[in-house]
């Protein structure tokens, strides 16, 4: 690949043209992307292969493992002569050849250390697209252009879960085609990312990766702020699992069949985060970012307690809704949050370190939940607890809503 030197003089207006019209296709085939990348893997894991517990660990960590290791595969690519559009396109060129491979081996073990490479490098996207957005979209647009093209991301996802699991429902043996379509995904992927204007990763190449987590004691601001949404996260996180336990199992007096458990935890979060994410870029653009957080935490809070509280069908379907709708704001709100905040030269460094946070806290939350679970014996006790942790966060928001930089973005 040949450094694209064209695409940097584009004036901004033209730039922000050409991101989001490919940057629109890109996220209609990583819409089929993600939803194999987080579901299709690991049903094909316990169906087809058969996995044990430390195979299904290993297969659902890799993701979070590949966030962690973001500052030091933004470093490593910094040094190389490429745009970060053509590392992306890399990084999925590379993917596709793990499912297209995965989807033709009779293997177990190469099934799994392919997919394990596959969600590992899928990940690196993240830090490199919060610095696109920020170069190429005008302040005053970031959150509505993005918010617009994440709509078909969340359709096509949606479209691709049920149709995929009914194709599987009726032919396990049809996985190898699913398989494949993810692959042809990834590939369509990586070319939307070529068409995307960028410019070479802005990084301080004097500096090992590892300093770039010095961000978070040098800069208060952002530790705080890292502090402060992680509360919010890991409450969140923890009670994924907890829903599906909770419609399912026996326990709870609910035992909803597998079609409604489904439209309940994903389905309908799916749905309504479709319908509000247009509405949430215009937002994100239009108020500052203290206030949009504390409007998405209300609405995440008001979702877990109505889908866990009630113990009523109704009040978990509009808990499902409220979910989905914070889901539409967290997902924009996170995606360019840094952009209000970093120097645009540090800017990757800012989204690398944001992006290995998040990939610990989502690796822990899981197992924090279920620890709280057994520990409490109460299922209302860890909603309770989740439920303080998201005020203790929107508090720590709300603190912060005079900082001068907060002020100004």
């Amino acid at each position: 690949m040949q450094k694209n030197r064209t695409h940097v003089e584009l004036p901004l207006s033209e730039r922000s043209r050409l991101t989001f019209r490919y940057d629109t296709l890109r996220q209609i085939f990583q819409g089929i992307l993600e939803t194999g990348v987080k579901t299709y893997v690991l049903l094909i894991a316990i169906r087809v292969f058969h996995m044990n517990a430390l195979e299904k660990s290993l297969l659902s960590s890799s993701g979070f493992a590949g966030l962690l290791c973001a500052p030091i595969v933004m470093k490593w690519m910094a040094h190389t002569s490429w745009t970060s559009m053509q590392a992306a396109s890399f990084y999925f060129f590379i993917v596709a050849g793990c499912f297209l491979a995965a989807a033709m081996t009779h293997h177990s073990g190469t099934y799994l250390a392919l997919i394990v490479a596959a969600r590992f490098i899928y990940k690196q996207q993240i830090s490199i697209m919060i610095d696109v957005y920020g170069h190429n979209y005008a302040p005053s647009e970031r959150g509505a252009k993005l918010g617009c093209s994440m709509f078909f991301l969340a359709t096509t996802s949606v479209l691709f879960s049920l149709l995929a699991g009914k194709w599987l429902d009726r032919h396990l043996e049809a996985y190898r085609w699913i398989l494949f379509i993810i692959a042809l995904s990834a590939l369509g992927s990586a070319i939307s990312f070529l068409k995307i204007p960028s410019r070479k990763i802005l990084t301080n190449l004097g500096h090992h990766a590892l300093t770039n987590f010095s961000l978070l004691w040098k800069d208060k601001l952002f530790s705080a702020i890292i502090i402060i949404w992680a509360l919010e996260g890991i409450a969140n996180q923890m009670t994924i699992p907890l829903r599906v336990e909770y419609v399912v199992s026996d326990r709870y007096g609910l035992c909803f069949s597998n079609h409604w458990a489904m439209l309940l935890t994903c389905v309908v979060p799916s749905l309504f985060r479709i319908l509000s994410s247009k509405i949430w870029g215009h937002i994100f653009d239009r108020v500052s970012l203290v206030r949009m957080k504390l409007w998405i935490n209300t609405t995440l809070l008001l979702g877990i307690l109505f889908y866990f509280i009630p113990s009523s069908p109704f009040w978990i379907l509009i808990g499902a809704c409220f979910i989905g709708i914070a889901y539409g704001g967290g997902v924009i709100a996170w995606s360019l949050w840094v952009t209000k905040i970093a120097p645009e030269e540090t800017r990757c460094d800012y989204a690398s370190v944001s992006a290995s946070e998040f990939g610990l806290r989502s690796f822990l939350s899981p197992f924090i939940g279920y620890a709280l679970l057994e520990w409490t014996q109460s299922l209302h006790c860890v909603v309770t607890i989740a439920a303080i942790m998201i005020s203790l966060s929107s508090i720590g928001f709300w603190c912060l809503r005079h900082h001068e930089r907060l002020r100004s973005a």
